[in-house]
């Protein structure tokens, strides 16, 4: 009796070897990862050149006596009056400079003007902060303009360059030339 002891079986037939999927998984895991990563990563730029862009809109500065919006008003600077020492009984640490301009709401909602969110800079791009107005606080209906006055305490050699207007304290706010 002869015995076959040939690891191939009876006919010499190799068996094929099972290849590992591990490999394919690993490979299919790693493509999914570089999608996503990817995908981020256009993602995070497209929100970074908005935002830039959007910081370039907020630093332009709107030709003296035109409309500019922000958020749910517009204004329109009407006037700027000479510097006083004295305004209204009030006297000015410097010079009052005194800003005259309509506000509108221009949603479809009444919202509130608050003359304490509008500031003066001048040429060195320093911020000054409202001291008086006429319109502190106003309650705007739909489509409604009021004028506005407000008035600055600033230096007497500084010149205001722009003033940038906001419809709330944590809008961007736009700017329009004085002169």
């Amino acid at each position: 009796m002869a015995y076959n002891l040939s690891p191939y079986g009876p006919d010499g037939y190799q068996p094929r070897r099972k290849k590992p999927i591990w490999p394919w998984i690993v490979g299919a895991v790693a493509v999914v990862f570089l999608l996503i990563v990817g995908s981020c990563g256009l993602l995070i730029s497209e929100i970074s050149s908005d935002i830039e862009a959007s910081e370039k809109e907020r630093e332009a500065v709107a030709v003296a006596g035109s409309e500019v919006r922000d958020g749910k008003l517009a204004f329109r600077v009407t006037d700027i009056d000479l510097p006083v020492r004295v305004l209204s009984g009030n006297e000015a640490r410097g010079v009052w400079r005194v800003v005259r301009f309509d506000v509108t709401n221009i949603s479809d909602r009444p919202y509130s003007f608050l003359s304490t969110d509008q500031y003066l800079y001048d040429d060195q791009e320093r911020r000054f902060a409202a001291a008086l107005s006429v319109e502190g606080y106003v309650e705007l209906n739909p489509g409604i303009t009021v004028s506005a006055v407000l008035a600055f305490d600033m230096p007497e050699h500084v010149r205001p360059v722009f003033i940038e207007f906001h419809d709330s304290m944590f809008s961007g706010g736009a700017r329009v030339a004085l002169h």
